[in-house]
């Protein structure tokens, strides 16, 4: 194109959606007689084409002024809209494709674009829709769809390609969890083949996907159940894990020190270095950047130059990554292994225990200290007691949001009339309608009404829910290794005086000193009990003043650390110090002083109870109505 300002043309200020930039061009390409109305990539594709293929702020506006300059010109708006390119794609399939609502709604209102438009293959735009996943858009089309032939059947919407695939076959072909779902309440038959003889239910049980196959073998039809779950732990994994390494850390009681002390240590490593890779469990789309923020000659969005979809197949043209399962599992990290390495320490603790209980050589403490290892097994039971009703058995519920049934209900219907939810006020993954102060938690699953933070110790959220029950499992810790490392300093107290020494090397102080190589090597797990006793009592002690501290200001740990992202936060403009800025004090609404906040927390009924998973605005806020963000996709 031979119209371009500042090395950009027309098709790439459309892409961009700059709208300015594509008046200043229009005006650019009068005089020179160059028609961008017409004007074509190698591709064949158009500006209109352009415009539709991405979704960001400015689109909408270029395609009301594309359609004005073909009006004026006397020009019928089919040849503008209808425009095809080499892969038989109107700007309508372009913009299904890419999830533009908005450019979507006005092409069919003012461009009276043909809804069900094929490309070469024969897909329409509910086919693209239903292939990227676009639910709101897919619902709006098949809508718009219904009431323009109101004899059409529901499964009859979205017409079939040349290969007679459905909405449901790209849908379940991509793996659209509540796209499928959603098909399926509209009626649509799962056992409808194409004309190679491949139904939905063929493409699922070919590749073996357990929860697809699950979907469209259930008789159930009404859309209710949630598209996501709170993934559960499987205790199993844990122990495994937990037997294996604490029996490794165990040779310190019956190996030599010098063949235990490097094993311990090489295995602490591997454990560790495991539990840092990403272990890919979260299945949370974030979306793709926001370049709405960004000036439009910045954003360089690029356009393919056709989105022709695969044919749905028995065997995936692409592949999503499946977990395995069973013993093959434990070959990867897991998200247990967390919890599994805890469980080590948990039960070597309980080991060293044991041992000074049935070892003769630890007789003296259970003469001397009979009732303090009594009391120290009394605080051991309830601390696992506590553990196991937060992570496993009847595990707590963080505040998980089960509104699923109610909001989609609603969303949808916003949907058929073009108002897309917004980003920030609901979650794509739970498809759900988010309180303030929710968070979706990637290793769990599921949005989590005042999440606090994701603990691997119980490998779950930590939220509205349980809160207050892990603040107790916390204090109880604390209690519980502070009771080993007096344990095991009453069994190096002993050792260590000076009438157990032996008398040959001295001075009382030089024989502790001599000895002390000697009394590492025969009692190494007394040591390592202590030793990492204290590093553990020292951060489970900072964990608790941060959660205590918190209690009181009404925050969660998410917000403290992420505080930028939320807009109801800011800091104080009075605290001007230079640590002010990497954690300075926050301007909270949900802050109702000390007590009141403590109050908040403790209590589950009463005026002082306040229940996140119904909260949406924040305190005395005025209601507003929220407008739709149209979310960024690029293709």
């Amino acid at each position: 194109m031979d119209v371009a300002f500042e090395g950009q043309n027309a098709f790439v200020a459309a892409a961009n959606g700059d709208f300015p930039l594509v008046v200043l061009l229009w005006g650019m390409a009068l005089p020179k007689r160059v028609d961008l109305l017409v004007a074509e990539d190698l591709d064949g594709n158009t500006v209109l084409h352009h415009t539709a293929s991405t979704a960001i702020d400015g689109n909408v506006a270029i395609v009301h002024f594309l359609l004005q300059q073909a009006t004026a010109a006397g020009r019928p708006l089919t040849s503008l809209v209808e425009a095809c390119n080499h892969a038989g794609e109107t700007p309508l399939i372009r913009a299904a494709h890419a999830g533009n609502m908005a450019v979507v709604e006005a092409l069919l209102q003012f461009g009276m674009a043909e809804i069900n438009a094929k490309d070469k293959e024969g897909n329409t735009p509910a086919h693209h829709a239903a292939a990227q996943g676009h639910l709101w858009l897919l619902h709006y089309l098949l809508q718009a769809e219904s009431r323009l032939n109101p004899s059409l059947a529901p499964t009859e919407l979205g017409d079939t390609c040349k290969s007679k695939n459905t909405v449901l076959h790209y849908a379940c072909a991509r793996e659209h969890k509540v796209v499928v779902q959603y098909l399926l309440s509209q009626g649509f038959d799962p056992q409808q083949a194409n004309v190679d003889g491949v139904s939905a239910l063929d493409i699922a049980k070919y590749r073996k996907i357990e929860w697809l196959v699950k979907v469209l073998e259930s008789n159930d039809r009404t859309f209710a159940e949630a598209p996501t779950k709170c993934r559960e732990s499987r205790l199993w994994v844990t122990l495994l894990y937990g037997f294996i390494l604490s029996g490794l850390f165990s040779l310190s009681y019956f190996l030599p020190w010098w063949i235990a002390a490097p094993l311990i240590l090489l295995v602490l490593w591997l454990a560790l270095k495991k539990i840092r890779k990403p272990h890919g469990h979260g299945g949370h789309s974030h979306g793709t950047k926001n370049v709405a923020t960004l000036h439009p000659s910045k954003r360089d969005m690029v356009v393919t130059g056709s989105v022709v979809l695969a044919k749905p197949q028995k065997e995936p043209a692409f592949s999503k990554k499946h977990e395995p399962s069973g013993l093959s599992t434990l070959f990867k990290p897991q998200p247990e292994m967390i919890m599994g390495v805890w469980a080590a320490w948990v039960i070597l603790f309980i080991f060293f225990h044991v041992v000074v209980w049935v070892d003769p050589v630890y007789k003296f403490v259970v003469t001397d200290w009979e009732p303090f290892l009594y009391t120290l097994v009394g605080i051991e039971a309830v601390f696992l007691l506590t553990w196991f009703r937060l992570a496993t058995v009847c595990p707590s519920d963080p505040g998980v949001i089960r509104t699923f049934q109610v909001d989609i209900t609603q969303m949808l219907a916003n949907a058929a009339t073009g108002v897309v939810p917004p980003e920030a006020s609901y979650c794509r993954t739970c498809m759900i309608r988010k309180p303030i102060r929710s968070k979706h938690c990637a290793q769990c699953g599921v949005c989590v009404a005042r999440m606090d933070h994701h603990c691997g110790w119980i490998n779950r959220c930590v939220g509205y829910g349980n809160h207050r029950l892990f603040v107790c499992f916390l204090l109880l810790h604390i209690i519980v290794v502070v009771g080993f490392v007096l344990l095991a300093g009453v069994v190096f107290q002993h050792f260590l005086q000076p009438g157990n020494l032996d008398a040959t090397l001295g001075s009382s102080v030089m024989r502790v000193w001599m000895q002390v190589p000697d009394l590492v090597a025969d009692h190494l797990l007394a040591l390592m009990v202590f030793l990492w006793g204290i590093g553990t009592v020292i951060g489970l002690s900072f964990m608790a003043v941060q959660h205590l501290g918190n209690m009181a200001r009404n925050l969660t740990v998410n917000e403290s650390i992420n505080w930028r992202r939320y807009p109801y936060l800011k800091a104080d403009p009075k605290n001007n110090s230079k640590a002010a800025d990497k954690l300075p004090r926050l301007l909270n609404p949900f802050d109702k002083g000390g007590w009141h906040n403590t109050l908040e927390f403790w209590t589950r009924s009463g005026s002082s109870a306040l229940d996140y998973r119904t909260v949406f605005r924040l305190p005395n806020a005025v209601d507003e109505p929220e407008e739709p963000i149209i979310n960024v996709q690029v293709v």
